[in-house]
């Protein structure tokens, strides 16, 4: 699996988080990451890298579509399917058809075998073809509060600014976008993203746009 880069947001998709209360559905305490999962060391997240929560180990990867093993690429689009139609009561076409963009890139989290969350980078299509969006930020309820979500943020981000040695022409700042669910933007800002624009309604769930550089 390689490490590509590329955000999002088409009409009534989830560019946000997972549903409901902020304390309860997104990681609240961030963890470490390591090389190896070395317990209670917190050194530089990097690709097949992995962290401690619990005691347990959660793994983080990152691949196209067309690099995700068909099992896990079910676990990855099942959880959210659960999360943001099941668990929000919200029907809307979650398989928007641009998971399988070429410059789509899915990070997960997975406990052993077990997808626990996950996040899609999208090239942006609303600014500059280097500009990129993050969506469909779902952690599974069992693993909520142990800081996998803003592991997986803190790589999407990673990924975001990555730019080829030789690419001369890479503009020196980069533009991350993402809707947030308006009870969540706090959380967001945690990761250097600012409000963007007006709140406004998606599928009646109140959201706001937000912005940052990389």
């Amino acid at each position: 699996m390689t490490d590509l880069a590329g955000p999002e947001r088409p009409a009534g998709s989830r560019d946000d988080v997972v549903a409901g209360d902020a304390a309860r559905l997104v990681d609240e305490e961030d963890a470490g990451g390591g090389t190896h999962a070395i317990q209670g060391t917190r050194p530089a997240l990097g690709r097949g890298s992995g962290a401690a929560y619990a005691g347990r180990v959660t793994s983080i990867h990152a691949a196209p579509v067309s690099e995700i093993p068909p099992l896990t690429l079910y676990e990855i689009l099942r959880l959210r399917v659960d999360v943001f139609v099941v668990e929000q009561e919200c029907p809307y076409p979650e398989l928007d058809g641009r998971d399988v963009e070429p410059t789509a890139l899915h990070l997960w989290a997975t406990d052993g075998d077990r997808v626990v969350a996950t996040v899609r980078l999208l090239h942006d299509p609303e600014g500059r073809g280097e500009d990129r969006r993050i969506g469909r930020v779902a952690t599974a309820p069992d693993a909520r509060g142990r800081g996998v979500a803003g592991e997986l943020m803190r790589r999407a981000l990673e990924l975001c600014a990555d730019r080829p040695a030789d690419d001369t022409a890479a503009p020196a700042a980069r533009t991350v976008r993402l809707d947030a669910q308006s009870h969540l933007s706090g959380w967001y800002g945690r990761f250097g993203f600012t409000t963007d624009g007006p709140e406004f309604l998606e599928d009646g769930i109140p959201h706001v746009p937000m912005v940052r550089t990389v």
